[in-house]
Parts: structure tokens; C-alpha cells; sequence
């Protein structure tokens, strides 16, 4: 049952809005500064529907890209489920159609692609438990290494489900470890300098995970990067309509004027 002063309040961001193709929705008065600085408890008292319940095709789980866009600025992402359109125009980036077709290589080499006639939602989700269940069985009986696993489920008793493809993984049978391998593309046809070995700290993709969670539950705005990673905006399609850049340049301005004086 919905509040019908947040209706009314609602409608009123909607008329005043300066990007009227934002859906204006998912909280109230977004653009406002006093929001976007307030803490959780004082936004906690704003009337807002959680994000996760805006994503009506998708019957409300996350996809893992959803939250690597989240990571690399989640306005961008938000600007981007959201169906703003950009200030201009951006061409599909050829190193993106090539690394799709490197992927299909990869996985060509370690498996047969075979494609199958859906018609439900629940056929599709039958495929993804097969071919999981064919790369346990496989490291089962001595195989070592599985490309394009598919993975599901919710994070650290979060209520939200989330699913993906893993690129690469490799299993150890002496010590039954299983390593996960990120498959990066590159604009240039040549291999990097090296493997980049990140080791798995449960502690911080708690932390990062919960934090995810409050933006996807309603519970925070979206927050966009701080100073520290400004050069992100240089190459974001939304930089010139960005909401979160224009409040931290103003941020900037009102600091720098109290330095002066």
C-alpha cells in the first residue's frame, strides 16, 4: 500500500526534473543536495521504492555486471538501468565485439557449444543447472578446467538473487582448491606482462556487498566517485548530464572560496 503524499511528492520531482527520461521513481527529490549528503537514518525518512523492484524483466535479481558497474561509479550504473540517454552518442567499442569473440574461443577450446530450443523460464534455468552440474562431474572424474560456468544465488543472506558466468576455472585435485580466472580483453593484439593474483578476502566482499545492498534495497541514494577516481569521468558518456559531478564541481567551488577567505 502506497503513501499518497509520496505519490503527490513524487509527481512533483517528476514536473521539476532537469532530465525528464530519468525515472524519477526510485527516490525522491535525487537531485537535491540536502539527500544526496544526508546520512542513512535522515534518508530512511524520504519516501523512495528500492531500485531492486524497478528491474521488473528481470523479476527482481542482479546480474555479477550489475554489480561491477556499481563498483566503477554507480551513478553511471544507475543512469544506465535507468535508459537515460547519454549526452552523444557512443559507438560500440570494437575491443568489446572482439573480446566477445575471444570468449567464444576460449570456451570452444575446452568444450563443444550446443545450442538448445527454449521456451520457458524454466528450460533456461534447466540449462544452467546442467552445464553447472557438468562441470562438477567433470573436476569429479579428473577434468581440471571449466570455461563460461554459470553461477547463482544470494550473497551473505542478502534476499536479493544474483547470477553470472564465471570465464575460467581451475581445479586442483591434490589440494582441492578451485582457482577463478577473470578473462580481461585488450585493444591490442598482444598478451599483458603478466596475471594479476588477487587473493579472496571474504571480509572485504562482505563489506563491499552490504554496501551494494543498501543502494539496491533503498535503503542510500546512489553515490558516485570521489575526487580520487575524477578521471573516470573522462571517459563516462554521461559526464555532461551527471548529476553527482555537478554536485561534487559545486562541493569544490564552496570549498575553495572558504580557503580564500
Amino acid at each position: 500500500m502506497q503513501d499518497k503524499n509520496c505519490s503527490a511528492k513524487k509527481e512533483d520531482v517528476k514536473k521539476h526534473a532537469v532530465h525528464d527520461q530519468f525515472n524519477f521513481d526510485w527516490w525522491e527529490e535525487v537531485n537535491d543536495e540536502e539527500l544526496l549528503l544526508a546520512d542513512s537514518k535522515e534518508f530512511d525518512n524520504q519516501c523512495h521504492i528500492p531500485p531492486i523492484s524497478e528491474l521488473s524483466t528481470r523479476r527482481g535479481h542482479l546480474w555479477v555486471t550489475d554489480l561491477t558497474r556499481q563498483m566503477w561509479c554507480e551513478t553511471k550504473m544507475m543512469y544506465m538501468l535507468a535508459g537515460v540517454k547519454p549526452s552523444e552518442e557512443i559507438e560500440e567499442n570494437p575491443v568489446v565485439i572482439s573480446g566477445t569473440n575471444i570468449h567464444l574461443t576460449r570456451e570452444l577450446q575446452a568444450h563443444d557449444v550446443v545450442e538448445v530450443a527454449v521456451s520457458s523460464r524454466e528450460d533456461r534455468w534447466a540449462i544452467k543447472f546442467l552445464n553447472l552440474l557438468i562441470t562438477i562431474s567433470g573436476f569429479q572424474s579428473g577434468v581440471t578446467m571449466a570455461r563460461e560456468v554459470p553461477i547463482f544465488g544470494s550473497l551473505f543472506g542478502h534476499d536479493i538473487f544474483i547470477t553470472g558466468i564465471i570465464d575460467e576455472m581451475r581445479y586442483d585435485p591434490e589440494l582441492l582448491t578451485v582457482d577463478i580466472y577473470e578473462l580481461k580483453t585488450r585493444n591490442k593484439n598482444c598478451l599483458p606482462v603478466g596475471i594479476v593474483c588477487v587473493k579472496y578476502d571474504d571480509n572485504w566482499l562482505k563489506k563491499k556487498v552490504d554496501h551494494f545492498m543498501e543502494y539496491w534495497n533503498g535503503h542510500r541514494p546512489a553515490t558516485g566517485v570521489e575526487i580520487e577516481e575524477a578521471w573516470k569521468c573522462q571517459c563516462c558518456e554521461f559526464a555532461d548530464i551527471c548529476d553527482w559531478r555537478k554536485l561534487k564541481s559545486e562541493e569544490c567551488i564552496k570549498r575553495n572560496k572558504l580557503s580564500i577567505s
